[in-house]
Order: C-alpha cells, then structure tokens, then sequence
C-alpha cells in the first residue's frame, strides 16, 4: 500500500473536521465515494488539479510554493 501524501492526509483531516462526508466530496467532484476513500488511504493518488478541486470543494485554497533546497544550504 501507497504512503499517503502529506497533502491529502491535510485535506482528509480537514474535511472530517469539518465533519463533510466523503460522499459531498465524490458529488461536488463527479466520482465515487470510493475513489475519495482511495485518495484518503493513499491507495491511489489524485493529479493535483484533483487535489486542488478537492481542496476548493472544502472551501479552501491549494497555494503551492516552489523551494529551493539548494539556496542556502551549507
């Protein structure tokens, strides 16, 4: 089995906090309640653009920002 992304894990804990069901998740985003669940457990992982619309689907806002790891260091 998949680890799940550190992303998702955020967006899971988020929407049970909020207390949405995956089924609200699956209708705003026209799939199943499993493929949500597949996406929690980590079994498979979205594109993120699905990650995004998952994010938007909770009310929230996917901001990414690129780093460079090799600024700076030593």
């Amino acid at each position: 089995m998949a680890d799940l992304h550190p992303l998702m894990a955020e967006l899971a804990d988020t929407r049970r906090a909020g207390g949405v069901p995956q089924k609200t998740i699956a209708r705003r985003l026209n799939v199943s309640r499993s493929t949500v669940a597949t996406w929690e457990t980590g079994s498979r992982q979205p594109t993120l653009a699905t990650a995004a619309a998952y994010a938007q689907a909770l009310g929230l806002e996917l901001e990414i920002h690129i780093v460079d790891n090799e600024a700076g260091a030593q």
